[in-house]
């Protein structure tokens, strides 16, 4: 019978990799730095905004948040400009315009990427604690099953890194694009025993 792990946050956390929680107080604390979190209270309605964002009980996951954002500059990518640009937005002491609030999300996007590609990244010397939590587990499912099949909601790349520090063989189903900007799907899964095959349903940090 084939054995297959399911990974979660706390998989990654030994390294020191965000729980969901942890990551949504990383990005707004990243914000705050970006735009200015100034003493006396004074803040800008940029920053309000995007607090007011992260904040939000609806957008209760990080994933959420970016997927959220992502969509709102699409659609004003590709038909919302013309007709609101000049539209004021008014809540709550927040007022800004239509663009300056499409600016103030593409800054948010860039400050989520870039705090995920920080945190989910395994730091130099970070190796030998990935051996020491996984090599055991990985000794095990191997052993039962001839190669080890890896699902995981996780962004990091722990287990990539693992695979290339214990020189095992690794297919996650992509392959390189030839400008080498971007990964295509190629249904690429064949593996020897002993190897891995990575599913990471909810992308990469390194992708």
């Amino acid at each position: 019978m084939k054995t297959a792990l399911f990974l979660g946050a706390g998989a990654s956390h030994f390294v020191g990799c965000p729980t969901t929680k942890e990551l949504r107080e990383l990005t707004l604390a990243n914000i705050r730095k970006r735009l200015g979190d100034p003493i006396d209270g004074d803040e800008s309605d940029s920053l309000k905004f995007l607090e007011r964002i992260i904040q939000d009980e609806r957008l209760d996951d990080i994933e959420k948040v970016y997927s959220c954002v992502d969509r709102i500059l699409h659609s004003s990518n590709t038909y919302s400009n013309a007709v609101l640009d000049n539209v004021t937005y008014n809540d709550g002491g927040i007022s800004m315009k239509f663009h300056e609030i499409l600016f103030t999300l593409e800054t948010l996007k860039r400050i989520i990427r870039e705090t995920m590609l920080d945190r989910f990244t395994v730091l130099r010397g970070g190796e030998m604690a990935i051996e020491k939590w996984y090599g055991g587990l990985f000794d095990v499912v191997g052993d039962a099953s001839g190669s080890v099949d890896i699902i995981t909601t996780n962004y990091d790349n722990i287990i990539e890194t693992y695979c290339d520090h214990a020189d095992m063989q690794l297919a996650d189903g992509f392959v390189p694009s030839r400008n080498g900007d971007h990964r295509i799907w190629n249904d690429s899964w064949d593996v020897a025993d002993g190897g891995v095959r990575l599913v990471k349903l909810h992308g990469s940090a390194a992708w």
